[in-house]
């Protein structure tokens, strides 16, 4: 039941942001969550991720917004704010996973576009047009960061730092990024093995901050817990 009423949610979501420039839409569903793509006339995506986290307690997240090319059968979703690339490949309407995120976990993109004919405006192209990542100043100062989670000051971003060098990031509990990570002075590189890119950030005094993970697009801070009330 749950399923289903994600599912009715998604589409009223791909509802509203439909409008004129809208050329395709996708989706896929995974247990409580669903993930879309919206593709505009200008070449522009923007890649969403909605959780349910119960009934009554639903949350919607831009993941990836930039350019996208098509070659063959191949479409190439390229990130503004990190330069990461998704790879998805075009199987009649649907699209399947070639390099994406593992919160897509090799489940096919369903073409929705068909079902609707509404038209508004889409707020969010133009909120996120113009971010662009703060790059990091790197110095030779050697820092560590302790195993642990780190927790976003916005409650919902979470960073887990494991003793074999392996790390895992969530939103609302739903993995979006994980694989290796290594420390080069006081940047932190985070190898993502499902969409084979590094993503960084700064380490300073324990705390990961100037992140460019997928969806990451306000300077949020993520604290050890076990500082959190020190």
């Amino acid at each position: 039941m749950k399923k289903y009423i994600l599912i009715f949610v998604l589409i009223l979501l791909q509802f509203k942001s439909l409008n004129s420039q809208t050329i395709a839409s996708y989706m896929l569903f995974i247990k409580s969550y669903g993930v879309h793509i919206n593709l505009f006339d200008t070449n522009k995506y923007i890649l969403s991720i909605t959780i349910a986290l119960s009934l009554d307690d639903i949350s919607e997240y831009d993941l990836s917004y930039g350019t996208f090319t098509e070659e063959g059968n191949k479409l190439i979703l390229k990130d503004k704010i990190n330069g990461s690339e998704i790879n998805l490949l075009k199987e009649y309407n649907d699209l399947l996973t070639d390099k994406g995120l593992v919160c897509f976990n090799n489940e096919s993109f369903i073409y929705t576009n068909s079902l609707f004919t509404f038209s508004d405006n889409y707020k969010k192209l133009d909120s996120i047009a113009n971010l662009n990542y703060k790059e990091i100043i790197q110095n030779s100062e050697s820092r560590n960061i302790n195993e642990g989670k780190y927790s976003s000051d916005k409650g919902n971003f979470e960073i887990k730092i494991n003793s074999n060098k392996k790390y895992e990031y969530k939103i609302d509990n739903i993995i979006i990024s994980k694989g290796n990570y290594v420390i080069n002075g006081n940047i932190i590189n985070f190898y993502d093995e499902y969409l084979r890119y590094t993503f960084k950030a700064e380490i300073n005094k324990d705390t990961i901050t100037n992140s460019n993970l997928p969806g990451y697009f306000d300077n949020i801070k993520f604290h050890n817990m076990s500082n959190k009330y020190k």
